[in-house]
């Protein structure tokens, strides 16, 4: 069975697709974060193919567990490359071609003007005694996956926990959280930064990190329209894309086939 074809270039409640025989729809399951970015190119793929995007959002765990239970639908595209693996895991539906879409990055989110002070790197910022910390849940979401296989790399994972008031179960509420008060930092992408446009109410400290979550988007086996579904994947890579992933935070550049 193939499990991956890799190319050498580099809020909404969700529901199970209706069954498209037409050529001229094409169905997308998004990670929540990475919807601003289809939105960006739905008006340019729809005239060019003369189609209509369906965009089927949600955490990368409801996605998959909808996929399972439907095997309809043409493109899969998380957070990160790692919901690919727990998706193989868990469904007999797999990839048949796949782009690397771009890479993300983590990132810190505090209120603005940094009122508690908080500087060091992220050991000594997390261990701080009193600070209240939102993360994704590493159970629903693939940047809480990210998040805990980060920390728990430096060790501080488990520390950290001891000062968490919740665990959100995607991107979409960490910002918001500490625009709200309802807590003094989290970890966010930093694609989600640039999209909430929220720097009048939070600011970001970058993570000393060489480490990248790569994106990337794949067929599914049981696309009704595969044609239409890789013509996606090219259009992915065209300028207009790259400009697209720019204005979000995304870096592009090239990496080995893997």
């Amino acid at each position: 069975m193939s499990i991956w074809g890799c190319r050498n270039n580099t809020s909404q409640k969700v529901e199970t697709p209706v069954a498209e025989n037409s050529f001229n729809q094409l169905v997308i399951y998004c990670e929540n974060s990475m919807v601003p970015y289809v939105l960006s190119l739905q008006n340019g793929f729809e005239k060019k193919h003369k189609c209509k995007l369906k965009i089927i959002n949600d955490c990368s765990q409801n996605l998959i567990g909808v996929i399972n239970f439907s095997k309809q639908g043409d493109l899969f595209l998380p957070d990160t490359r790692s919901a690919f693996s727990i998706f193989l895991k868990r469904s007999n539906v797999y990839i048949t071609d796949s782009l690397l879409i771009g890479y993300n990055k983590l990132t810190l989110i505090i209120p603005k003007g940094n009122p508690l002070d908080l500087k060091g790197d992220i050991t000594s910022i997390l261990s701080k005694p009193g600070l209240s910390i939102v993360f994704a849940n590493p159970e629903t979401s693939s940047l809480g996956f990210t998040t805990r296989q980060f920390l728990t790399t430096k060790g501080i994972y488990l520390n950290a926990l001891q000062n968490v008031v919740a665990l959100s179960v995607d991107s979409r509420g960490l910002i918001k959280s500490v625009v709200n008060h309802q807590a003094d930092i989290t970890i966010s992408w930093e694609s989600e930064y640039y999209r909430l446009k929220t720097t009048e109410a939070v600011e970001s400290i970058p993570i000393d990190t060489n480490d990248l979550s790569d994106i990337y988007i794949g067929v599914l086996s049981c696309s009704k329209n595969p044609k239409l579904a890789n013509y996606f994947l090219n259009f992915v890579s065209s300028d207009e894309s790259t400009a697209s992933l720019k204005q979000f935070g995304i870096i592009k550049r090239k990496t080995p086939i893997f």
